[in-house]
């Protein structure tokens, strides 16, 4: 699960950057996390709104929010453009041996 979750991080620290009015001089973003133990991990990154940029549909580019929604097992983007969070939600896999 840690290989999933740096991967959504990085993909919404990303979009952050690139497409939100954190990207501009002195622009800035924040990420948080939460571990439910045996529940799930949350992910969240809040930018600075804006007009979210379109890069024109390159096939290099615009693929983060496909990612996070095929990793995460819920994902949602909350907020406006004053301000903006895309959050993620990776659930625990319990190996059915672990079960009771």
């Amino acid at each position: 699960m840690s290989d999933e979750a740096v991967l959504i991080c990085s993909e919404l620290a990303t979009n952050a950057i690139l497409h939100s009015d954190s990207a501009r001089p002195g622009g800035t973003f924040t990420v948080r996390a939460e571990v439910r133990e045996d529940d799930y991990l949350w992910v969240e990154v809040e930018d600075q709104g804006g007009r979210w940029a379109e890069d024109g549909g390159s096939v290099e580019r615009g693929r983060g929010l496909e990612i996070v929604a095929t990793v995460a097992d819920y994902w949602d983007i909350r907020g406006d453009d004053t301000a903006r969070a895309v959050c993620a939600r990776l659930d625990w896999r319990v190996p059915a041996a672990d079960r009771t």
